[in-house]
């Protein structure tokens, strides 16, 4: 009777000697893994951003040029003058007055919860056609991984346990109505609601300014939306969104830019040399480049669209230029201490800057 062939195993020190190379080949592929990630996360970034861009330009095509997303445009009606009393248990349509997601959601025939002509304009409605808009696929950018909290004042949209951020803000000074300027539509000069319009005497957009895209200058050279981050809230380190349904500055939506200490989206505090923040805010909106959290103005990356519709990708100083997030002629008084000492240096600011191009 043939004998059997005994099989041969394993010995503990192949087997060790296999789960080593395997341990070696994933170290040597993580690197190119992560990286290969976050280069399709940056491409889907820079889609979004097109998407949106051309979201605005199509509202602009259909509004006589009016730019979405601005207090005395898409916002308007919120707060103008007539029979029906908007608040924030009354807001159909967007979610505040500088709301651009519902607008450009309209724009491409996105579906969502409008709460139009009366119906589902209450506070659930609004809170579900928020959050439906900041989770859908073109609004959220990849690389967005932080949670925040519900700002005081209007309705909660985020619960106790947080929600991932709007990913995208609009350059706010391209919203506003200069300072002094005759109140839109009737609204009362005095009020607060004309203040929700206006530029802040630091940022003043030039006389004879409204929020247009044949008045922001060079459209290739201006910001649409960015990256953002907003609220950050310097100092304090909280991290919230406002949906009052008529904040001021821009709320959830909008900010003046990465150029002052006034940002509150796209905080550059501290960068190396201004000295503001206590923790790199950078990381929360420059998402795309290296993450070195304290390293000089320059390191970081994030993408913006522009009024022309391109989409740039660029390092957190060289996108702290004033003239990119203000209308061409915009004043802004660097002797305040409100703009960024990198940024002063880069950009030769001295008491006045005016906005180029």
């Amino acid at each position: 009777m043939p004998c059997k062939r005994r099989r041969h195993a394993f010995t503990l020190v192949e087997l060790l000697v296999v789960i080593g190379i395997i341990a070696l080949l994933i170290a040597i592929l993580l690197p190119s893994l992560n990286k290969a990630r976050r280069a399709a996360a940056n491409i889907k970034c820079q889609a979004n951003l097109r998407s949106i861009g051309q979201a605005m330009q199509l509202y602009a095509s259909t509004q006589k040029n009016c730019i979405m997303g601005s207090a005395v445009t898409s916002g308007y009606f919120l707060i103008a003058p007539g029979p029906v009393n908007y608040n924030d248990s009354n807001c159909p349509e967007i979610s505040q007055i500088f709301d651009w997601q519902a607008p450009a959601a309209s724009m491409l025939g996105i579906k969502f919860d409008h709460g139009a002509n009366g119906k589902g304009a209450n506070p659930p409605s609004r809170v579900n056609r928020c959050l439906d808009l900041m989770a859908h696929p073109m609004f959220t950018c990849p690389e967005n991984q932080t949670f925040a909290t519900s700002y005081s004042g209007g309705p909660d949209f985020t619960g106790p346990e947080g929600k991932q951020w709007i990913s995208y803000n609009t350059a706010i000074i391209f919203m506003f109505v200069p300072v002094g300027a005759s109140p839109p539509l009737g609204v009362s000069a005095g009020s607060v609601v004309t203040q929700r319009t206006e530029g802040a005497s630091f940022y003043n957009p030039p006389p004879g300014y409204f929020p247009k895209i044949t008045k922001v200058g060079k459209s290739a050279q201006k910001i649409y939306a960015a990256d953002g981050a907003r609220f950050y809230q310097t100092g304090s380190n909280s991290i919230t969104m406002n949906f009052q349904y008529a904040p001021t500055v821009g709320g959830a939506y909008g900010d003046p830019g990465a150029y002052t200490k006034f940002s509150r989206a796209w905080d550059r505090g501290a960068a190396t040399g201004n000295g503001t923040s206590t923790i790199d805010a950078r990381m929360l909106w420059a998402r795309h480049g290296p993450l070195k959290a304290g390293a000089k103005g320059g390191i970081f990356r994030f993408n913006a669209v522009f009024y022309d519709g391109h989409v740039a990708q660029l390092d957190d100083l060289e996108g702290a230029n004033p003239s990119l997030w203000t209308p061409r002629g915009t004043t802004i008084a660097g002797a305040t201490g409100e703009v960024y000492p990198d940024v002063l240096a880069r950009y030769a600011i001295g008491s006045t800057y005016i906005a180029g191009e």
